[in-house]
């Protein structure tokens, strides 16, 4: 049977996860298990559980790619969304789940019209949370969009991951900003970056999501044959907590 939770979970934003008080009516956890490894598998439940509260968050998308073709131009990238998130408890659970992580996405390569990579969904026991959108690497001297937030299913509480910043590029003066990555409910995204291409010709890469299922910046191209990468979208995780 599956039930409603007030369970509570933190995290550093380095992927490090510790407890809260759950407020749950089931006690206090015996154990829990931290499904971090991208790809399908099965999560065997230990003897003597009588109950779980399973959380699921699927990867963050990577940001787009930038690139300026000329003097007092700016190119910029947009963020990658963030991965959605669910949470049931299970109070008979079964033996076992089969379940899949997803995979962050990779940030768009330095050039014009270089999306980031979309992340991938993660699923068990009848919840899926989407991946975030992939962030949009724009034309030459273009602005980029942000990448939507993955919207999961399946729990009896579903939260959609956050939508990637916009980038800003300019044809004209050469200001640039590049999009934020998407937030997700355990992680804390890539943070975009602002310049003034007289003062600043370069590049400057987009910043990789440090927290689980978060999105990755988009670049910013600063002056002339410029060109500047997103950063990547972390993985998913899903966290199972036992119950004797």
């Amino acid at each position: 049977m599956i039930v409603g939770t007030g369970a509570s979970l933190t995290t550093s934003g380095t992927g490090t996860i510790t407890a809260n008080a759950l407020a749950t009516g089931l006690g206090m956890p015996s154990g829990m298990t931290v499904l971090a490894t991208v790809g399908s598998s099965t999560y065997n439940v230990p003897a003597g559980v009588r109950a779980l509260i399973i959380e699921c968050i699927g990867g963050g998308a990577g940001g787009g790619g930038a690139n300026s073709n000329a003097a007092s131009r700016a190119g910029a990238g947009g963020g990658g969304g963030g991965g959605g998130y669910s949470r049931i408890v299970i109070t008979s659970p079964a033996a076992s789940y089969a379940y899949t992580v997803g995979a962050g996405g990779a940030g768009g390569a330095a050039g014009a019209s270089q999306n980031g990579g979309a992340g991938t969904a993660s699923t068990i026991a009848g919840m899926t949370c989407a991946g975030g959108g992939a962030g949009i690497g724009p034309v030459a001297n273009g602005s980029g969009a942000g990448g939507a937030g993955g919207s999961p299913t399946g729990g009896t509480l579903n939260i959609q991951g956050g939508t990637g910043g916009a980038g800003s590029g300019n044809g004209i003066t050469g200001i640039g900003t590049s999009g934020d990555g998407g937030s997700s409910v355990l992680g804390v995204a890539g943070k975009g970056a602002f310049s003034y291409v007289q003062a600043n010709t370069g590049i400057i890469t987009g910043v990789a999501a440090t927290g689980y299922g978060a999105g990755g910046s988009g670049g910013l191209a600063l002056g002339n044959a410029q060109s500047a990468a997103g950063g990547a979208g972390r993985q998913g995780v899903i966290i199972v907590w036992e119950f004797k």
